[in-house]
């Protein structure tokens, strides 16, 4: 009776035993809540990141605030980048290009429907999707400061002043920072579209992505190179469908590097290596050259996919800039294209300064800081004007004042890592405000003097009764109009336009746009008085450029 019982005691745990397994199965068969998991996953990262959210918000509003001091232009182009979003609605086919970065201008086609102050918060989230991205690089990778990424890509003047602009170079930075990410999620599939994508974006992604698709076909992930190929093959077809040519990417392309080729001058080989500290910033830039020791020393293992994409695009820049033996476009040395890789270099320079902390004897490595300062003190100490070093100008030893403030902070002893993230972080905002450069509208340029001749021609109410002729690169941006809304026409000042012109035409001439593309000079209105009534005339507050507004009074 007692084995009896034993053994039916055993029976009934074994199956309660099995009908709990039962459950478990049925409850592991149970379909996916994707919104229940997102859900979970927001409120994860907020309980254990709120600083990190925190630091992006004030990132983002930041930028967004910034904007409304820096209202000038970096570069007339990002008043056209903006008309050419516009321009989508009524012929989709005006963003393919090399100009028009087609990739880039499809992020845009909705926001570009509230206006530009949506523009401009796209812009921002843009670049604070960046910037989230490279946290997650730099923590998952093994760093104790990684919150510094976000102080530090700010510190960078140029990040700071441009990435809230009408520029392809953000969102560029934002597909590689997410392939980064993917990849090393061991998710190469995610990291394959972003990568595609991107080229769509910018065609210098071409090289790293070849490599990258070597590496897939090494590891045989034919449904990633599938997928690397997928938004060319798509952009390929489409250029295909508007112009008839099979192999439309590769004949834009050779056709802007032939337009290109020679319109600029090159700024020489090291331009970049000289202004790096205007690009990355100073800080950033000491951060990857101490990188570079710590793999040298062997003290952190190599991070292939961030190294490899910075250097090669970064090099290439250069030779593109090399006077002696031209090789492919001329760029002119223009800054903002570091941008693209600006956060895989300050993602190098918060690993180091992180593995920096944990080293013994720090006193060593004032044999590497004590050069690099001279460095400092000899290349980056002179003011810039957003294309080059301005060597007419006095020096500023500001930079290398900042740059030994970085070093005494990095050789403080017996600190908590915590202390020492701080400092570093309280030493970005101090770049911050010590190099934040605002480009302002008011009273700088032809941009300044054409903003008072929208202000003029609306206070007129010209465009809702003439016909209006002009050259002005930014003059459709300060309207917000595509040139298909002016309701009574609007058209470029040539020699045959002004002969065909209607009586009551509104003309705006100017002494660069006009003289220099229009090929009409003032002379052809001084010749005919009887035909043009001069209105107004505006001279630019850097007295660079001549302005007039006439009335056509006679045929």
């Amino acid at each position: 009776m007692a084995k009896s019982k034993k053994s039916n005691l055993k029976s009934s745990e074994f199956s309660a035993q099995s009908s709990e397994q039962k459950t478990v199965s049925q409850t592991n068969k149970t379909p996916i809540n994707i919104g229940e998991q997102i859900r979970n996953t927001l409120i994860y990262e907020w309980q254990n990141e709120k600083l990190l959210y925190l630091f992006l918000i004030i990132h983002f509003v930041s930028l967004y605030a910034f904007s409304f001091y820096s209202d000038g232009f970096y570069q007339g182009e990002e008043g056209a980048h903006y008309i050419n979003m516009k321009m989508f609605w009524e012929n989709p086919s005006v963003i393919l290009g090399n100009w028009a970065k087609t990739g880039w201008k499809l992020l845009y086609i909705f926001p570009v429907l509230g206006g530009k102050t949506l523009v401009f918060l796209m812009n921002c989230f843009w670049a604070t999707l960046t910037a989230f991205f490279t946290y997650k690089i730099v923590k998952n990778r093994g760093s104790e400061i990684a919150l510094l990424v976000i102080p530090l890509m700010m510190s960078s003047i140029l990040w700071f002043g441009v990435s809230f602009r009408n520029y392809s170079e953000i969102s560029a930075a934002c597909m590689i920072m997410a392939a980064v990410y993917f990849h090393f999620k061991s998710n190469d599939l995610w990291a394959a579209f972003f990568i595609s994508f991107g080229l769509i974006i910018r065609q210098e992604l071409y090289l790293p992505a070849f490599l990258f698709g070597a590496y897939l076909l090494y590891r045989m992930n034919f449904r990633a190179i599938a997928m690397l190929a997928l938004f060319p093959l798509l952009n390929n077809f489409w250029g295909f469908v508007e112009t008839g040519d099979l192999l439309y990417l590769y004949s834009d392309a050779k056709k802007t590097a032939t337009q290109y080729s020679s319109q600029y001058l090159r700024a020489g080989f090291d331009h970049y290596f000289l202004m790096s500290g205007v690009c990355f910033g100073y800080l950033t830039v000491i951060g990857i050259l101490l990188y570079l020791v710590m793999l040298v020393r062997k003290i952190r293992t190599q991070e292939w996919f961030v190294l490899i994409p910075f250097y090669i695009f970064f090099l290439t820049d250069c030779l593109f800039n090399l006077k002696s033996y031209p090789i492919g476009t001329s760029t002119a040395g223009n800054l903002r294209y570091m941008l693209i890789i600006l956060p895989l270099g300050v993602a190098m320079a918060v690993w180091a300064l992180g593995d920096f902390y944990k080293l013994k004897k720090k006193y060593l490595y004032l044999i590497l800081f004590v050069p690099i300062l001279i460095a400092v003190a000899y290349f980056f100490t002179f003011d810039h004007n957003w294309i080059e070093r301005a060597f007419w100008a006095p020096r500023i030893y500001t930079p290398l004042y900042v740059s030994m403030a970085l070093v005494v902070v990095m050789m403080i002893p017996r600190i908590s890592v915590k202390v020492y993230r701080w400092l570093l972080i309280a030493l970005c905002a101090v770049n911050v405000y010590l190099f934040t450069n605002p480009i302002q509208l008011a009273n700088r340029d032809e941009n300044s003097t054409c903003k008072e001749i929208v202000d003029w021609v609306n206070q007129n109410k010209y465009i809702h009764s003439r016909h209006i002729y002009q050259q002005l690169s930014m003059f459709t941006y300060f309207m917000d109009m595509t040139p298909s809304e002016f309701k009574y026409g609007l058209d470029n000042v040539t020699v045959p336009l002004m002969e065909q012109s209607k009586v009551g035409s509104i003309v705006i001439w100017d002494s660069h746009f006009a003289e220099r593309y229009g090929g009409v000079n003032y002379k052809y209105f001084e010749d005919r008085p009887d035909k043009f009534l001069i209105l107004k005339q505006w001279q630019s507050p850097d007295q660079k450029v001549v302005f007039a507004a006439f009335e056509r009074i006679n045929y």
